[in-house]
């Protein structure tokens, strides 16, 4: 067995950071028009620069670090020892998160829709009110129109809605978020403005930002009267969104109990009243309507398989994808044996050379999940997204097989002065090609991948150069980090609502948040988890005094 290296406490504290960055991400939604429980009464449309800065390396840089240590547990102690430690340590948090984090997030949803989103449209509709005569026959800005059109759609308000449209709105206008009039429209059960938006030519078989279609809506709300209109006008009722499930497959009896949940909780992301007492009978409604239209189901979905699409890990979807990437790592180390022998590799993952297929690579995928939004896509459903997948697998890999590349030079990020700028200019010119309806997805994709790998080496430099001598509380921080992204969602969501109506700046209210959730979690991980078996099973056991007793 080969001697175990150093300790590399750079490394340790990179990954701690890009785990305590997806608080701020989240922390940061409500300030934006995104589908998110809570909007804050200060938008700040300047923040989605910081979301798509942190949202662009965070978790393939998290994948690059991991892949990295998985070979160097290998390396130090085998293939058996390596799947019982991941076991314990990736997949037994999942499985008990799955009946402790996921339903207090799931409350947490539910809790903030009842007392604030259910009439509140994620955009700032304080703004957009009253829709009178007046303030639409002067507008003119094509985006406030498309905003005012979500609003009328809202409050089924057709007169308003009939105006906005002979103004120019465009009826097949996505919003940030790729949501059309007519996915709101059917979402809300507003059957009326469905009409209208047909009428006036809406796409009926336009998809959202996970290629559902209006009907999809329907079936994922329960409503049944939108879904008869839309199968009248021709909707197309096999077509698949990203995840594989169709408008009938949502609404089969199997599903019922898994999509009335999933209702739930987007009802609470958008802001839409969903009652779910009323859905199981109204789906069964909408599934027997499916029927009787001469639909044949595809023999190509199973009901089990469609439960398997359904997203309800949340924040917890990349243990799940961790694990099976450590688990194909260990199904190749009979390649991997021989891995060592091959340092004249070592140019493709140390030297510039790597870019020259990385940079490819990692656009392709890109390209795959579409432009939606500055960086990678995430699928939080049991059955894996193969292109999403696949993206984080680039960078799996390349972190194990940097590790045995044997780097003794440190020199991959050693040109981080360079690298990091860099960076910098590749987010400031691919967001640049995220203006609505430009046609530019195939450059966005290569600016998005030279902005990630450029992001994630420099920062590799970086911190070596800060923090490659051991500091205590850096150590603990870096202990500490895992548990408080595990736990930390449902309390971004009660934070959020607490502070959504102060009178204060967007960047202000998301400091509070951040320094206050930062002082409950670390509060929580040294009193509940530290020397607890929680604290055992996320970071081995330790002595009071903080001393690593096991790993294992």
């Amino acid at each position: 067995m080969i001697t175990s290296p150093k300790r590399l406490h750079h490394l340790d504290a990179l990954r701690s950071f890009a785990m305590l960055l997806g608080i701020v991400l989240h922390a940061s939604l409500s300030f934006m028009p995104f589908p998110w429980p809570v909007q804050d009464s200060e938008q700040n449309t300047s923040l989605y620069l910081v979301f798509s800065a942190i949202h662009g390396f965070r978790m393939p840089l998290f994948f690059l670090l991991s892949g990295f240590f998985t070979a160097m547990l290998w390396r130090k102690r085998g293939v058996l020892s390596l799947a019982k430690h991941r076991v314990k340590r990736i997949l037994l948090p999942l499985v008990i998160g799955c009946f402790t984090i996921i339903p207090a997030t799931n409350w947490a949803i539910e809790y903030v829709s009842r007392t604030h989103g259910a009439s509140t449209a994620p955009i700032k509709i304080s703004e957009l009110t009253p829709l009178n005569r007046d303030d639409i026959i002067g507008e003119t800005d094509p985006k406030n129109l498309n905003l005012l059109t979500e609003a009328a759609i809202r409050r089924n308000d057709s007169d308003s809605l009939m105006l906005l449209i002979e103004q120019g709105a465009d009826v097949n206008y996505k919003s940030e978020i790729k949501i059309s009039a007519l996915h709101w429209a059917a979402g809300l059960g507003h059957t009326e403005m469905v009409t209208i938006l047909l009428d006036k030519g809406a796409d009926i078989n336009a998809g959202d930002g996970k290629d559902s279609t209006a009907m999809h809506w329907a079936a994922l709300f329960g409503r049944p009267q939108v879904a008869a209109l839309l199968i009248e006008r021709g909707a197309d009722l096999a077509r698949p969104n990203s995840d594989g499930a169709t408008p009938f497959s949502m609404s089969t009896p199997e599903a019922r109990t898994s999509v009335a949940p999933l209702g739930t909780i987007y009802a609470g992301l958008l802001s839409i009243p969903f009652d779910e007492s009323a859905f199981y009978a109204d789906s069964k409604a909408l599934h027997e309507l499916i029927l009787n239209s001469g639909y044949t189901p595809q023999p190509t979905s199973s009901a089990q398989t469609d439960l398997l699409r359904i997203p309800l890990l949340h924040h917890l979807w990349f243990l799940w994808y961790l694990f099976l990437l450590v688990i194909a790592f260990c199904c190749t180390t009979g390649v991997a044996k021989y891995m060592s022998g091959l340092k004249r590799l070592t140019p493709l993952v140390v030297k510039p050379f790597r870019y020259l297929w990385m940079l490819p690579l990692v656009a392709l995928y890109q390209l795959q999940m579409g432009p939606e939004s500055f960086g990678p896509d995430t699928s939080t459903a049991l059955l894996p997204n193969l292109s999403i997948l696949s993206y984080y697998a680039v960078f799996f890999f390349f972190g194990a097989a940097y590790f045995l590349s044997d780097d003794h030079e440190e020199r991959l990020g050693r040109y981080f002065w360079l690298t990091l700028p860099a960076a910098f200019c590749a987010l400031l010119i691919g967001m640049g090609h995220l203006e609505p309806g430009a046609d530019n997805t195939t450059s966005m994709a290569w600016w998005v991948a030279a902005y990630t790998c450029f992001m994630s080496f420099g920062l590799i430099g970086l911190c070596r150069k800060i923090f490659s001598a051991e500091k205590a509380w850096v150590r603990y921080i870096s202990d500490a980090s895992y548990w408080m992204y595990i736990a930390h969602l449902p309390l971004v969501f009660l934070a959020q609502k607490y502070v959504m109506e102060w009178d204060a700046p967007a960047f202000t209210k998301l400091a509070v948040i951040c320094i206050g959730l930062a002082i409950i979690l670390l509060a929580s991980y040294q009193l509940l988890v530290r020397h607890t078996p929680i604290g055992w099973l996320l970071n081995g056991r330790r002595k009071r005094n903080g001393r690593l007793l096991s790993k294992g």
